[in-house]
């Protein structure tokens, strides 16, 4: 089954494949490397922001999807939300078609089979193409519930014509139990291939198409904070998380 699932998704991107379960290795992505630089951005790149509490200087950023500077520290904050949020599940779906109308709809459907198989659960998922260029796409989500069986998660997957292959492992998030980590694995196509890109790349470019024009999809319930109580919004949820990094809000220079 591990191996079937691994010659259908792929290992995560720079990762060697391996006997080690797909989802194994689905951990979380730092949120930038000593002396990495990254695209400017070219409509807000002119301004300049500073951290009260640090003393960090940044470029503003637009903060559009489709900007080639912009949906990297997007994608970082998003997943950051979810990190926030204490996922207890990390769950694959392996056929979930071939454009966003066809994944939107198997996807509402797996929902919905969950739901009338009584399975309470709320998640973040993401859409990612299967490596092996027939076109057809994979699901990633991070999952809540004190309970979320494989059985019934494969069963809403065949109901919803997202094949038979799926699986679902507890969410071993790395680090201290008290900081929050920034879950954007099933983001990877978001991040720049090098700080000299000057419009959008196609992987990331196909990974919003795949996504109907977001980073990703959550069920209603799913953001919340450190102490697990509900937050209404992604926006709320980014916040927090970055409140809760370290990373705070920062302030326009006059500078």
């Amino acid at each position: 089954m591990v191996q079937r699932l691994t010659r259908m998704i792929g290992p995560p991107q720079n990762q060697p494949a391996t006997d080690v379960p797909v989802l194994d290795l689905y951990g979380h992505t730092e949120t930038g490397s000593p002396g990495r630089r990254w695209p400017i951005c070219p409509r807000k790149g002119h301004l300049k922001f500073v951290n009260p509490a640090t003393g960090a200087v940044t470029t503003g950023r637009c903060r559009v999807l489709t900007c080639h500077a912009c949906i990297w520290p997007e994608a970082l904050n998003f997943g950051a939300a979810i990190g926030l949020a204490k996922p207890r599940w990390l769950g694959t779906i392996t056929q979930v078609g071939f454009a966003w109308p066809e994944i939107q709809r198997r996807m509402m459907h797996f929902r919905k089979v969950l739901n009338r198989a009584e399975v309470p659960v709320e998640y973040a998922w993401h859409v990612e193409p299967n490596p092996d260029g027939t076109g057809q796409h994979h699901v990633h989500f991070w999952a809540h519930g004190n309970a979320l069986p494989k059985s019934a998660v494969t069963a809403a997957a065949v109901a919803s014509g997202a094949g038979a292959v799926a699986d679902v492992t507890p969410a071993h998030v790395t680090g201290d139990a008290a900081e929050v980590p920034t879950l954007a694995y099933g983001m990877k196509a978001c991040r720049p291939p090098h700080a000299e890109v000057t419009s959008l790349w196609p992987e990331a470019r196909h990974f919003l198409d795949a996504n109907g024009g977001r980073l990703g999809r959550t069920t209603k319930g799913f953001w919340r904070d450190a102490a697990g109580a509900p937050l209404r919004t992604l926006r709320e949820a980014v916040r927090m998380a970055r409140s809760e990094q370290g990373r705070g809000d920062w302030l326009l220079s006059a500078a």
